[in-house]
């Protein structure tokens, strides 16, 4: 009798353990991911994504590109937190959305497979739209919004 209930403790105590380790790992990890139309926008962000990871260090950021279709049910079926489309995109326009319009410098955009940076020609800023969901709450979401609407208004100031 003994040895069975030995034997049964120490079954709940490898799964307590599994049980707990797992419960940490879901406490710790956070994630943002933001969809675009144009990978290039991702390198324009850098100055704002290292704002955010500055005050989220634990944060993984992940960034995916499709078309406008793509990216609408992205965000209806929350694949993608943000979704960042061009300012004259009328197809997205649900009440389910909130958006911002933010104007963004095009900076240089770095690729890992061949390390060599790839140049804008055209410097001039460029007018995105900012999508996500209205009724999600999520605090990496809402943190990276106010940066947002922060970032807007220096990009404002240099513009």
């Amino acid at each position: 009798m003994f040895a069975f209930g030995f034997y049964i403790m120490d079954k709940v105590d490898h799964f307590l353990n599994d049980n707990y380790s797992r419960l940490e790992v879901m406490e710790h990890t956070s994630a943002l991911r933001i969809a675009m139309e144009d990978s290039s926008i991702a390198g324009s962000l850098s100055d704002l994504l290292e704002e955010f990871s500055k005050t989220n260090p634990d944060c993984d950021i992940y960034f995916m590109t499709g078309n406008i279709h793509e990216i609408q049910e992205g965000l209806t079926e929350n694949n993608f937190d943000l979704g960042f489309v061009a300012a004259d995109c009328q197809e997205i326009q649900k009440e389910e959305y909130s958006s911002a319009l933010i104007m963004l410098k095009r900076n240089s955009l770095s690729t890992f497979v061949i390390d060599i940076p790839i140049n804008p020609i055209d410097t001039t800023p460029i007018m995105i739209k900012v999508l996500w969901k209205r009724d999600l709450y999520k605090r990496e979401l809402n943190q990276f919004v106010e940066l947002l609407k922060q970032y807007d208004k220096f990009c404002d100031a240099i513009a």
